[in-house]
Parts: C-alpha cells; sequence; structure tokens
C-alpha cells in the first residue's frame, strides 16, 4: 500500500504575485496566478473579508475543514480505497 503526505500552507501576502515562475511550472488561469508542478502546486487569489480575526478556535476549525477538504479531494482522485479513511464531513471535536 501507497501512502501519501500532503501538505497544504496558506499565508497573507501582500499583493498581487509579480516575477517569472520556474520553467518546472505550468500557468493556469485561476485567481490572480496558479501554478501547476509535477510535485507542487500554488494558488494565490484576492479576498476581501469582514471576518473578523483573532478567533483562534474559528481558525482553527476553517485550517481543518480546509485541510480535509482538499486530503479528500486528493484520496478520490488517486481513487484510495475507502477515499484513504477519511470521512465525508470534517470532524471538527477534539480527539
Amino acid at each position: 500500500m501507497r501512502r501519501f503526505a500532503i501538505r497544504v500552507t496558506w499565508g497573507l501576502d501582500g499583493g498581487p504575485p509579480t516575477g517569472t515562475p520556474a520553467p518546472d511550472f505550468t500557468v493556469l488561469d485561476i485567481g490572480e496566478r496558479t501554478l501547476a508542478g509535477a510535485n507542487r502546486a500554488s494558488i494565490r487569489f484576492a479576498c476581501r473579508s469582514d471576518r473578523p480575526e483573532g478567533d483562534i478556535e474559528a481558525l482553527k476549525d476553517a485550517h481543518a475543514t480546509v485541510a480535509h477538504s482538499f486530503s479528500l479531494a486528493m484520496a478520490k482522485e488517486l481513487r484510495c480505497e475507502k477515499n484513504g479513511g477519511l470521512p465525508a464531513r470534517p470532524v471538527l471535536d477534539p480527539a
């Protein structure tokens, strides 16, 4: 059985992307800039939100939800048996 480790990171940047991407990336027309490579990809998009900052629990839930959604999509795309054991919806209660 093959095991996959997926790392998802995100952060806030100060403006739109600049510069020329490395030649091993394909530029896609998604968001402000999307780059796809054999071993990694990135998506940059603009976001304005009135959501209050500083709610640590809400931020943890948001991070877990994004990581779950991404992992489940990858498990389905890779046709992992039983979706790699991932539930259909994220479980946000502490273990």
